[in-house]
């Protein structure tokens, strides 16, 4: 079965730079509780470059919730902020990061541009 969490966080360490975080400091931790444990994925953010490792370290902000969901927002799937809003996900600390870094998340498989539905009523 395909680790979807290890796929999202390999792609961004591969591409080491984030535009939309451009003007971000900070550290995050992701602690995923998956069969008992907890997956420890720390992100170090200066302004664009990103740092991963699947380390246990001090972070400004710390996201709390299941591999599972997680890998459900690295897909498309589930939306980080309805899932926090039904207290599936903890986020401690700097909040501000984890809703910068929510933007890196994919959109779901059958999203369309908002331009391109508001185009479709429109005369041409």
């Amino acid at each position: 079965m395909v680790n979807l969490t290890r796929r999202f966080f390999d792609t961004l360490d591969r591409r080491g730079h984030e535009d939309v975080l451009a003007g971000i400091e900070g550290t995050l931790r992701f602690d995923l509780s998956h069969d008992g444990d907890i997956e420890h994925w720390t992100v170090a953010i200066r302004y664009g470059a990103l740092h991963l490792t699947q380390e246990w370290h001090e972070a400004d902000c710390v996201v709390q919730t299941t591999r599972s969901l997680f890998d459900r927002f690295a897909s498309g799937a589930a939306n980080p902020w309805s899932a926090w809003l039904r207290y599936q996900i903890r986020i401690r600390g700097k909040f501000i990061l984890f809703s910068y870094f929510a933007r890196l998340f994919p959109g779901p498989s059958d999203a369309r541009h908002p331009r391109a539905f508001s185009d479709e009523g429109v005369a041409q």
